[in-house]
């Protein structure tokens, strides 16, 4: 997405509830309580905009990467770098 208006929505957004399962909303209308969960979407690019909410969904899930990310979360010392 090349829309520099909607990427300067992304800084300070939480990926995952504090349950740490992915949390990510993107919504075509303007949130009315838009919240650090919320992104509001680009009009005319709902397959785009859903696209990217169910990819970084499925990555941070427990599918993807979010096993390793809560594991890490734990105990940072699970890095041996």
């Amino acid at each position: 997405m090349e829309d520099a208006n909607w990427r300067k929505q992304w800084p300070g957004k939480r990926l995952l509830d504090n349950s740490g399962h992915p949390a990510l909303k993107i919504v075509q209308d303007k949130p009315e309580h838009a919240d650090e969960y919320t992104v509001d979407g680009i009009s005319g690019a709902t397959l785009t905009s859903t696209g990217v909410e169910k990819s970084i969904n499925y990555w941070m899930g427990p599918q993807g990467y979010g096993q390793f990310l809560q594991r890490l979360a734990s105990d940072r010392n699970n890095l041996n770098l």
